[in-house]
């Protein structure tokens, strides 16, 4: 059974910005999930709070595997959240407050169209949905079905999508965000070279794509 595309999520937001993650051809959306023309559906973990699983093992890197075993453990939220409070207590730093300014370097506007890669239990959610307003979109990507999990169950938006994807083979189309944003884990990636590449890849001409990392030298 098929549904229209542009009405699965009422009148803001649809999955229209989804594509399948190799080819970047079109999905038609079931009540299941999202299906490629191969064939290949792309199920939806929670359909209620747009969220949809695009991982396939064969695009993982044994690296990629590492970090699910971590991340997708029992307590994994709980460490990464106890991992980022020591490391703003280590920097002194006020974790919105520092995180506004990473944001701030993105220049987004009302309406603009924004896509979060690792995007953790969410905490930059909030920060992006004030600046881009009701009439914009935000989309959300984690490797870990668990942090997807815990930031869909904090973060309720109408104009928001979550996927658990590899960030080496983003689930969307080319230049269709305004702005890209990533935070602290790009040091993981399997490839970085090829995340960061994709980061550009779905950008727009002229848009920004800006990716903080504790282990990047200022320069």
């Amino acid at each position: 059974m098929n549904i229209d595309m542009e009405k699965t999520i009422g009148d803001q937001l649809s999955y229209k910005a989804f594509r399948e993650p190799s080819t970047h051809q079109y999905l038609s959306t079931t009540t299941d999930g999202l299906l490629s023309s191969e064939g290949t559906l792309y199920r939806f973990i929670d359909s209620e709070r747009r969220v949809i699983d695009f991982i396939e093992p064969a695009s993982l890197t044994a690296l990629d595997h590492v970090n699910l075993q971590m991340y997708n453990s029992e307590s994994s939220t709980e460490i990464y959240r106890n991992c980022l409070n020591w490391l703003f207590q280590t920097f002194d730093e006020t974790e919105d407050l520092f995180r506004t300014r990473l944001l701030a370097h993105l220049k987004l506007e009302k309406g603009m169209k924004v896509l979060v890669t690792g995007c953790g239990l969410g905490e930059d959610i909030p920060l992006l949905i004030e600046m881009i307003g009701s009439e914009g979109e935000l989309y959300a990507q984690d490797l870990s079905k668990s942090m997807v999990k815990a930031a869909s169950d904090l973060n309720h938006y109408p104009n928001l999508c979550f996927s658990v994807s590899n960030g080496n083979t983003l689930p969307h189309p080319s230049r269709y965000f305004d702005a890209v944003f990533h935070f602290g884990g790009i040091n993981l990636f399997g490839d970085v070279k090829k995340a960061i590449a994709e980061l550009e890849r779905v950008c727009k001409i002229g848009g920004r794509v800006v990716f903080v990392d504790e282990g990047i030298a200022p320069h």
